[in-house]
C-alpha cells in the first residue's frame, strides 16, 4: 500500500470510529445513562459536524463511474441500494423482534423514508446517480452545473422538500462535489506530506471555533464551519508524520461498520444495563469496541463463505485492500 492510500485509509479508519463512536454516546443519552447537559451538547456537536462531511468528500474524490448506464446502475445497486435495503429491512425485523408493532408489510416498507443510519446510503446513492448525469454533459458545463447546485445549498436558497432523513444527506452535496471537483489525481499533492498536518489542524480548529461560537442556524456559516473541520480533519489525519495501523486496516472496511456497529453496539449497552453496569466510560469503551470489532467479525465470516457481497459487506476487491492494509 502507498503512503498516499494510508493516508486516506487512516482518515476512513478515524472517521468510522468517530461514527461509532458518535452513535454509543447518543445510545446512552436516549437511554437515560447520559444527562442532556451543555457539555454533551458540546462534545456531541463537535463530532456530527465533520464526520459524515468527510465520507461524502473521499466518496467525491474517487467517483469515477462508466459512462454507459447499465455498468454504472449494477454497481450503484450492488454498493448502495443493495446495502441500503438489506440492512434497512434487518434493522425494521430487529424493531418488530423486539416489540414494535408492524408485520410483515411494515418491515418491507421499513426501508423509506429512510431511517437511523441509512440516510447516508440513500443519499450518496442520490448524489452518485445526479453527478452521474452531470458527467455526460461537456466537461465545463458539468463543472458549472454541480458548483451553481452547491452554492445554492450553500447560500441556504433550496427549500427542504419534506424529504426527511434523505434531505439531512442531501445538504452534503456540496462535499461529495468538492471531492469530485478536486479529483483523486490531486491526492498525492494533499498526503503523505507532514508539512500539512499542523495547518490541517489548525482549520479543523478554526471550524469547531467557529461552529462553538457563531452557531450554525444560518446555511452559510454551517457550511463554512463544517468546510473547515472536515478540510482540516483530512489534511491533519492523512499526513501524520506517524503510521497508525489500526485505523489504516478500518479504512477499507467502513462499510461492513457503518452499516451493522448500531446493532452490536446497542446489544452491548442493553446486555451492560441488564447486568447493572450503569458506569459512562464501561459503556463508552464497550459500546464503541464491540461497534467496530463485532462488525469486523461478521465481515470475516462472510468473507470466507463468499457471502460478503451478498450481505451488503463488500465483496473481493475489498477483502484485498483489507489484506494490503494488514501487511503495510
Amino acid at each position: 500500500m502507498s503512503a498516499r492510500d494510508a493516508g486516506l485509509d487512516r482518515v476512513r479508519g478515524a472517521a468510522i470510529v468517530l461514527v461509532v463512536a458518535g452513535h454509543v454516546w447518543r445510545g446512552l443519552a436516549g437511554d437515560g445513562l447520559l444527562a442532556n447537559t451543555p457539555a454533551f451538547r458540546a462534545i456531541d456537536a463537535a463530532v456530527y459536524l465533520f464526520h459524515m462531511p468527510v465520507f461524502f468528500l473521499l466518496a467525491g474524490l474517487f467517483f469515477a463511474p462508466p459512462r454507459a448506464p447499465r455498468p454504472f446502475l449494477a454497481r450503484w445497486a450492488a454498493r448502495l441500494v443493495w446495502p441500503f435495503l438489506l440492512w434497512s429491512w434487518i434493522e425494521g425485523a430487529a424493531h418488530a423482534a423486539w416489540g414494535a408493532p408492524m408485520g410483515a408489510w411494515g418491515i418491507l416498507g421499513y426501508p423509506w423514508p429512510p431511517k437511523s443510519v441509512f440516510w447516508f446510503l440513500a443519499a450518496l446513492a442520490f448524489i452518485q446517480v445526479l453527478v452521474w448525469a452531470a458527467r455526460r454533459l461537456p466537461p465545463q458545463a458539468a463543472a458549472a452545473l454541480l458548483v451553481g447546485l452547491s452554492a445554492a445549498m450553500v447560500a441556504g436558497i433550496v427549500p427542504d422538500p419534506g424529504l426527511g432523513m434523505l434531505w439531512l444527506g442531501l445538504v452534503h452535496l456540496p462535499w461529495f462535489a468538492a471531492g469530485y471537483l478536486i479529483g483523486a489525481e490531486r491526492v498525492p499533492r494533499l498526503t503523505g506530506r507532514p508539512a500539512l498536518a499542523l495547518p490541517g489542524a489548525v482549520l479543523f480548529a478554526a471550524g469547531q471555533a467557529l461552529a462553538f461560537t457563531a452557531g450554525l442556524a444560518a446555511a452559510p456559516l454551517f457550511y463554512l464551519a463544517t468546510g473547515l473541520a472536515t478540510a482540516g480533519f483530512v489534511l491533519a489525519v492523512a499526513n501524520l508524520p506517524a503510521r497508525l495501523p489500526a485505523l489504516e486496516r478500518l479504512g477499507p472496511l467502513t462499510m461492513p461498520i457503518y452499516v451493522s456497529h448500531v446493532i452490536f453496539a446497542a446489544a452491548v449497552r442493553v446486555a451492560l444495563q441488564i447486568a447493572g453496569v450503569t458506569s459512562v466510560p464501561v459503556h463508552l469503551v464497550a459500546g464503541v469496541a464491540a461497534g467496530i470489532a463485532g462488525p469486523l467479525l461478521l465481515w470475516s465470516v462472510a468473507h470466507r463463505l463468499g457471502l460478503a457481497a451478498a450481505l451488503g459487506l463488500g465483496g473481493a476487491g475489498r477483502a484485498r485492500m483489507a489484506q494490503a492494509g494488514a501487511a503495510s
